[in-house]
């Protein structure tokens, strides 16, 4: 990297391991390899340069120097969903129902896809979903995630953010994906009320409200009783998986314009990660790959409009023309 690249660029996050960085239109995250963050760095560049969908956050490109790993990822102007909630807070607003409903159908699909694929998020919020214009979301930051092994279905480090753990996690048990769907189920609560639904300052407290699926009614009028049921089913103990929801929604996709993905299982990225566990070095295996071409395939591409159907009508109101502060 030039001297001109790094007087170019703003720190927007430091941490003791990673370190995220603003260069123009794009963002930079650098993370320091060793033998305790290895595999889970290893993880999350696979999910980022295997580009599994497009409702799921890719990488531009990577660079590996000085056991330090820069990933390039580009840079959303209407940045995250935390920041629009946050956003509607101040000017009284809300989400309309319609943008709420294509939100949670891009979801449902991001999702299912990591789920084909063997992976978990472990840490679905609004400030991990990214906003690409007015309409369009993906899912990122993949640090959580975790890439379970061949028949293998359960896991059992507790990790995430406590206020958005399912009960499983935040009461030390094993789980298994639908840890996702109680994120996702927090996501849509908090689309619709602008509120948690589970807070307490108190630890205790908590880990009482989320085992006992304690949430508070949805007290919004202007919301359907059928995207009022899908958030309430979300956030029980006996959760649907991925499939049933995206089986129970598959019209309403048509209806808003949400397209599948054709290729849901990529064998490639399945391969990848069977070296992974079989000790090989991926990092060398994926720079020795990097020169090939990694832009997605016409089939597979998404156009900026291609997820609404031109009859539905998007309010626009004053908070969504609002600039937003870096």
């Amino acid at each position: 990297m030039t001297l001109i690249n790094k007087l170019q660029e703003t720190c927007i996050y430091k941490g003791n391991l990673s370190s995220i960085y603003l260069r123009k239109n794009k963002i930079i995250k650098r993370s320091k390899i060793d033998k305790e963050t290895k595999e889970r760095i290893v993880q999350e560049l696979l999910i980022l340069d295997s580009k599994l969908s497009p409702y799921l956050l890719s990488c531009n490109e990577f660079n590996i120097y000085n056991n330090i790993l820069e990933i390039t990822m580009p840079y959303y102007k209407n940045k995250t969903l935390d920041i629009l909630i946050q956003d509607c807070i101040k000017m009284n607003e809300e989400i309309p129902e319609n943008v709420i409903w294509l939100y949670f159908l891009q979801l449902i699909q991001g999702i299912r896809v990591l789920h084909k694929n063997n992976i978990i998020h472990r840490d679905l919020k609004p400030s991990n979903i990214f906003i690409t214009n007015f309409c369009n979301v993906k899912i990122g930051d993949f640090n959580s995630s975790k890439i379970l092994q061949k028949n293998k279905n359960y896991t059992s480090t507790c990790i995430g953010t406590p206020i958005f753990m399912s009960p499983e996690v935040i009461n030390g048990e094993s789980y298994s994906y639908n840890i996702d769907i109680w994120g996702l189920g927090c996501i849509l609560y908090e689309c619709i009320t602008k509120k948690q639904p589970f807070y307490s300052n108190h630890w205790g407290k908590l880990i009482v409200k989320i085992s006992l699926c304690n949430i508070n009614p949805i007290e919004r009028d202007n919301i359907s009783f059928d995207l009022k049921k899908w958030c309430y089913n979300l956030l029980q103990e006996n959760r649907p998986n991925i499939e049933t929801i995206h089986k129970k929604t598959a019209s309403l996709s048509l209806s808003y314009g949400v397209k599948t993905d054709g290729l849901i299982k990529n064998e490639d990225f399945s391969k990848m990660v069977e070296l992974l566990y079989d000790c090989e070095d991926v990092l060398d295996i994926l720079k020795k790959r990097k020169t090939k071409n990694y832009l997605i395939s016409k089939e597979n591409k998404i156009e900026s409009d291609a997820f609404i159907n031109d009859n539905l009508l998007v309010r626009k109101c004053k908070l969504f023309n609002k600039k937003r502060k870096i």
